[in-house]
């Protein structure tokens, strides 16, 4: 800081006052929008989704500690829920499982054919001329089959133009006039893009999260240079079409039974911001039973520009963290929801305690057991009805152990003490967390929505930010589309470059549903008939 303090000083001593205070602005500038770059990406990283796996060996060692020092079977009742009948279930399932993926396989003895729905490229390989004529008798020999062999390969990927030539007629009696055929249905006017350009540029950038100058330099190798200006125009032109899809979504995703929901952060650039950007928030909600995903963004994080606004007036069940941004749907003020919890979001608080406190050995292992529960209900594909059965004759018993450990030790540890903290959350929203006992519908945990934003870190790590809200709302359309369509095993190419062409023939909007990704059919001469080799 001396040197300078000292160049400073001289400036203002050689009558540079002015100077000075420009150069001392300029570095609280740079310094200011270092800091809040710095603070955005450990935000990020502590969000970022890390393995929850706790090794077994770790934390039946942490036991084993506890079990030494009188500590394991302080709550009285020793009782092993998880069971053999557990293990049998889950050992059943895995087995039924692993049959029916041997029994779909193809058999290994011989190799696959390749789809006959590829265009093949004939070439020969013929015999050697010197070879082809009979050393005994010198005639040519003739031919009598052929060894095939086919190979995969790849054409050169390169654009073609699509010449649409619109004929015009007359009669030569010159009475009637001149008559043209009609533009392209299935194009947009005064755009350069056909429809499936426009689907491949937005999937290459929402479902493959290739940034706009990775998708420049790739279209420069195929044969075009196109500026990252003109895609992102193509992009926003793209939400501009498809947002009325996502609206019908969203509109059919309000009225689920159940809304599941998280949010992560989204870098957009304004220049009135500190250090040229601020945080916007991309809001995720997942219903309809994990067959739709709706993206909402919000220019920051308050609550009355995020859920508050977006499912205002709720009855149904919200399942979501214990944040307080949500409490206003719960109690009233702008829902009344039914609030569930999220087990992963609580486990979580006493996996970082592991390597400092043993002690929290004693909630992993009740919630370990809860999770293999759940597991042997899946692998066995058990309904509400049965799974709700299980739970109420196992996960019970393990929730109520849980309840009885963490009064306990609530009561023993000093309030301010990260494991007293990581005791409260999960007492002080014990009915949310254990609604999952009480309706087979719902899951333990939020995971589901916390995958679906994986997404949107994907994007964020890739292309850093958004160039502003509008771009925020764009990205919200195509993402929500994206992974809809990832969620119901719906090829994004091939549904956006079918919707987007409807969608220029004039499709009305009052069946705008039939177009949305969990009912959308594809057209029978684009269907593959066998998509694997």
């Amino acid at each position: 800081m001396d040197p300078l303090r000292g160049h400073l000083d001289g400036l203002k001593q050689r009558g540079q006052e002015a100077e000075a205070w420009d150069q001392a602005l300029g570095l609280i500038g740079r310094l200011t929008a270092r800091l809040a770059a710095v603070e955005y990406e450990d935000k990020v990283s502590r969000h970022q989704r890390k393995s929850e796996q706790i090794d077994p060996k770790q934390l039946a060692l942490a036991l084993d500690e506890l079990e030494k020092k009188g500590l394991l079977n302080d709550d009285g009742d020793c009782d092993e829920v998880v069971d053999e009948e557990i293990e049998q279930l889950i050992e059943q399932g895995e087995q039924e499982r692993k049959a029916d993926e041997q029994a779909q396989a193809a058999p290994k003895k011989k190799r696959r054919e390749l789809p006959a729905r590829l265009p093949r490229v004939r070439r020969e390989q013929d015999v050697e001329s010197d070879e082809r004529h009979c050393p005994d008798c010198g005639e040519e020999r003739a031919e009598i089959g052929r060894d095939v062999v086919e190979k995969l390969d790849l054409a050169p990927i390169r654009f073609q133009v699509l010449r649409i030539e619109r004929i015009r007629r007359a009669c030569r009696c010159k009475e009637s006039g001149v008559v043209v055929g009609p533009p392209a249905a299935d194009q947009f006017e005064r755009l350069l893009a056909s429809t499936g350009l426009l689907a491949w540029v937005v999937a290459a950038k929402y479902d493959a999260h290739l940034p706009l100058y990775r998708l420049q330099k790739l279209c420069r190798q195929m044969g075009c240079a196109i500026t990252d200006t003109t895609l992102g125009g193509w992009v926003a032109r793209s939400a501009f079409e498809l947002r009325p899809l996502v609206d019908a979504m969203w509109k059919e995703a309000k009225q689920s039974w159940l809304v599941q929901t998280d949010a992560t952060g989204l870098r957009v650039l304004d220049r009135d911001a500190p250090g040229g950007s601020r945080l916007g928030q991309m809001w995720c909600y997942l219903a309809d039973g994990g067959r739709l995903c709706v993206f909402r963004y919000a220019p920051d994080g308050e609550g009355k520009h995020g859920p508050w606004k977006h499912l205002a007036g709720r009855e149904g069940y919200i399942q979501a963290d214990a944040a307080g941004v949500f409490d206003r749907l719960f109690n009233g003020k702008e829902a009344s929801a039914i609030e569930a919890g999220c087990a992963a979001h609580g486990r979580r608080k006493f996996a970082d305690l592991l390597d400092t406190d043993k002690r929290v050995a004693r909630p992993l292992k009740h919630l370990q057991d809860l999770y293999r529960i759940e597991k042997a209900a899946k692998v066995q594909g058990m309904g509400p009805a049965e799974r709700l059965q299980l739970r109420r004759r196992k996960s019970l018993a393990v929730m109520d152990r849980l309840k009885r450990w963490l009064v306990k030790t609530a009561g023993r540890e000093p309030p301010k003490s990260s494991l007293a903290q990581a005791c409260a959350y999960w007492l002080n929203h014990w009915e949310a967390l254990t609604r999952f006992l009480h309706d087979g519908r719902l899951e333990v945990d939020n995971t589901d929505v916390e995958r679906e934003m994986r997404s949107i870190a994907l994007g964020r790590k890739n292309s850093l930010f958004v160039g502003s809200d509008q771009g925020g709302e764009n990205a919200a359309v195509l993402y929500s589309l994206t992974r809809t369509c990832a969620l119901n095993d719906v090829d994004p190419v091939a549904y956006l470059t079918d919707v987007l062409g409807k969608i220029a023939s004039g499709w009305p909007e009052a069946r705008v549903d039939e177009l949305l990704p969990h009912r959308w059919v594809q057209p029978h001469h684009d269907q593959q008939t066998d998509p694997t080799v």
